[in-house]
């Protein structure tokens, strides 16, 4: 993903031998239980994906535009164990998001 101005540092990750590996598509993709095992039936948002996700889950970004338009719900929990994946080929620089609004963080 796109790191903005006001974005911490991006963390490149490596992906575990044993991780699954989720896909989801902006365009493409349906939020239902029956998606988000292939490129061919993606889950549609990060949002939806990251409530499914368990430790040792790569979530494959498609390019394209991830916002609250495109039905995210901000902000996005990343829960230990797991690593968002832009499109590989661009460095991830396909695949935006964006997304803003105050919140309090439990840790404050």
């Amino acid at each position: 993903p796109k790191a903005n101005a006001n974005s911490t540092a991006l963390q490149i990750a490596q992906t575990p031998a044993s991780a699954t590996i989720v896909y989801v598509n902006p365009q493409t993709g349906s939020d239902s239980s029956t998606a988000g095992n292939s490129a061919a039936t993606p889950y549609r948002t990060i949002s939806y994906a990251l409530q499914q996700a368990q430790a040792d889950t790569v979530i494959q970004l498609a390019p394209g535009s991830y916002t609250a338009d495109t039905g995210e719900v901000f902000p996005l929990m990343v829960k230990p164990g797991i690593i968002l994946r832009g499109d590989e080929a661009t460095n991830g620089q396909t695949v935006t998001v964006i997304g803003g609004g105050l919140y309090l963080s439990p840790t404050f």
